[in-house]
């Protein structure tokens, strides 16, 4: 789903009871940048305040640690105050979500947001597919150099580049960053017609084949999410491991061929003459 690029926070915030309470404990400021945060993500969502990594994943306390750069004691803390004063809860996955979100936010507005967007990605692709089928002369006007622009911002809003950062890094338990290269690599993937499920079937084939492996070194957006994707992601599972096996093989029976012996002449030379 698409994420919104606002969340509404009032100007009085800070004279709301839970939040001068929560400012007025140890960590009361870490706790409060933890709770904005928070507020971000579900808005990044735009799933009804449910804050997660993927429907199927949701996020730990480690791991909005080390998102958020904040101690884990910090997150805990964060966490419980706010389950305690009703702000989150959980559901019965284990995703956190924002209490009584919809009087954070305009609903309406959201619905409207996803349904503008739905639209608007539904065109985007249209127009890919025209012109995969039919090659046009054009002239790029200031009308639709700007219609371009348009749609490449589009085209960057819908792709959840850090999403699919973090899924890699749930998954193979490394520190990746969303960095303008690997952004560009999950853009012209997506622009080919891949989607999230793609990229999390990609990282979940070669962590498979990789991880523990020499090959561990590539398990990094650069390689997943190069030219070699469209074949990583339609790679038959375990097809490589035995052509591996059969390879390592080959080279053991190699190595365990030995050279025919040598006679040794054990009589005396005199009984090899004529």
């Amino acid at each position: 789903m698409a994420e919104i690029k606002w969340i509404k926070i009032t100007t009085d915030m800070f004279d709301d009871e839970k939040i001068d309470f929560i400012s007025s404990l140890p960590e009361g400021d870490s706790l409060i940048v933890v709770w904005v945060r928070l507020l971000t993500m579900a808005g990044k969502n735009n799933a009804g305040g449910f804050i997660f990594l993927t429907e199927n994943i949701p996020y730990s306390e480690d791991m909005l640690s080390n998102k958020f750069k904040k101690p884990l004691n910090v997150i805990k803390l964060a966490l419980r105050t706010f389950k305690d004063l009703e702000m989150i809860d959980f559901d019965d996955s284990g995703r956190l979500f924002i209490s009584n979100w919809e009087k954070h936010q305009n609903i309406e507005a959201l619905d409207k947001i996803r349904e503008q967007t739905r639209l608007r990605v539904a065109k985007y692709r249209e127009i890919k597919q025209l012109q995969c089928n039919v090659t046009v002369t054009e002239e790029v006007t200031p009308s639709n150099a700007t219609d371009k622009e348009i749609d490449k911002e589009i085209d960057k809003e819908v792709i959840p580049c850090q999403d699919i950062i973090d899924y890699l890094n749930q998954k193979a338990s490394t520190k990746f960053r969303a960095t303008d290269k690997h952004k560009e690599c999950i853009r012209a993937r997506w622009k080919e017609g891949y989607g999230f499920d793609d990229f999390k079937t990609v990282i979940d084939k070669k962590y498979k084949e990789w991880a523990g492996t020499e090959q561990a070194k590539y398990i990094r957006p650069i390689t997943l999410f190069g030219t070699k994707f469209d074949g990583y992601l339609n790679q038959v599972e375990g097809g490589s491991k035995v052509g591996a096996y059969q390879q390592s093989t080959r080279k053991a029976k190699a190595t365990n061929i030995t050279k025919p012996s040598t006679p040794t002449r054990s009589r005396k030379a005199s009984e090899w003459e004529d």
